[in-house]
């Protein structure tokens, strides 16, 4: 990550040489996290699995930003910045970052929410932040604006940091469809109109954000609370079930499943890495608003401190029934690294080489998704101390 970043942070709009060097800085990403995949091996099975699995996203989504997107061109985000004060009324003002209005509203991938030009600030209707209840005030202080790369260092250096690090881009042109659409006053401060069925800032897949820090507050600190104990419940059983140290289902069970059969045994050794890995994502994921907004919040982070900016992990469970294996991947399972896996696709659209619709363009989608997902996946069976099985990682994603 911080070869792209340094690649990014290096103005190359107005310069062809400096924007052909992102070929020899891919490479270069490409070269570095095949190296880590080789050499460094942790004896911790999760923890190798984990910086496999990172390996192949980094490379994916270096991939993206340097290969099939131009983020110095096209990239915007949503920025905040405080009305000037005239005659003792707080009004709309220019404030000293640039605002290039022929970049705002420009779609990256196609997959972003609806991002109309902003008409001006005269009908900005800010924010207001008071400790964790966030509310509306009349007396609101805030307007939000669509910021393209800036040019003052400082400002850009958190835009770099926050793009390469949005992979959901919550907030950004390219974000993903999952997400639910913004909250009522911060689209209209961008001069976008929400549909009724948009103001539940529950997304039509089941993702939801929160209006205020109290809210997310109650989310986050009870589903933190749920996620400890059953991570370690299912500690408990890894540590004392042999079966975790070497994958060999020979091995007796614990004391305390003896006189279970033999399949229920297999099904409890299974469920438990399961479910020990759907908590783990939650856990981690809701370690990010909590850092993030709930203790630094606005006043240190600014909109990235707001309870909006913060999805929930997972979408509805019901769409499994509904669509199968697409409700699965496509809608209930995080969606964490969906931006990458839809690039490639995306960039074959754009150039005109696939359809914008229709059944070519979904197959190359899923198969590409695929692909990308089981080579992640494969890398992290790769780099274990223990023999392992990467090609069926693949098998599994493409059969």
């Amino acid at each position: 990550m911080a070869l792209l970043a340094g690649f990014l942070l290096i103005d190359h709009r107005h310069n062809r040489f400096l924007y052909h060097l992102r070929w020899p800085v891919w490479f270069a990403i490409i070269a570095v996290e095949v190296s880590n995949m080789r050499h460094r091996i942790s004896v911790d099975p999760a923890v190798s699995y984990v910086s496999g699995v990172a390996s192949v996203y980094v490379i994916v989504w270096s991939t993206m930003w340097l290969i099939f997107e131009r983020p110095q061109f096209t990239a915007v985000r949503i920025e905040r910045r405080r009305k000037a004060l005239q005659n003792g009324i707080r009004a709309a003002s220019g404030g000293t970052t640039q605002e290039r209005p022929e970049t705002i509203g420009n779609k990256m991938n196609g997959n972003g929410h609806s991002l109309k030009q902003q008409k001006g600030h005269d009908f900005a209707l800010p924010m207001a932040e008071k400790d964790l209840a966030d509310t509306n005030d009349s007396n609101a202080e805030w307007e939000y604006y669509w910021q393209p790369y800036p040019d003052v260092f400082g400002e850009r250096l958190a835009w770099v940091l926050d793009l390469i690090f949005s992979f959901r881009g919550r907030g950004w042109n390219f974000s993903i469809p999952t997400n639910p659409a913004l909250p009522e006053d911060v689209a209209a401060s961008l001069g976008e109109t929400l549909s009724e069925s948009n103001k539940s800032l529950t997304s039509r897949t089941g993702y939801q954000c929160f209006r205020t820090r109290k809210e997310l507050a109650r989310y986050v600190i009870s589903k933190l609370i749920l996620c400890y104990f059953i991570l370690d419940l299912c500690k408990f059983q890894i540590i004392h079930d042999p079966f975790y140290r070497t994958g060999d289902e020979s091995l007796p069970a614990p004391a305390y499943l003896e006189g279970l059969s033999p399949f229920l045994i297999t099904r409890i050794r299974r469920n438990t890495l399961n479910l020990s890995l759907i908590t783990f994502i939650q856990f981690h994921s809701l370690l990010i608003p909590m850092v993030a907004s709930l203790l630094l919040g606005p006043s240190v982070l600014g909109i990235r401190g707001e309870s909006w900016m913060y999805v929930t992990t997972w979408g509805y469970p019901y769409a499994i029934l509904h669509k199968g294996l697409s409700g699965f991947w496509g809608t209930w399972w995080h969606q964490t690294f969906r931006a990458g896996f839809t690039a490639p696709t995306n960039y074959l659209i754009r150039k005109g080489w696939l359809p914008s619709s229709g059944i070519a363009s979904q197959l190359v989608g899923i198969t590409i998704a695929f692909i990308i997902s089981g080579a992640m996946h494969a890398a992290g069976s790769f780099v274990q101390v223990l023999p392992t099985h990467p090609e069926r990682q693949v098998a599994y994603f493409l059969q």
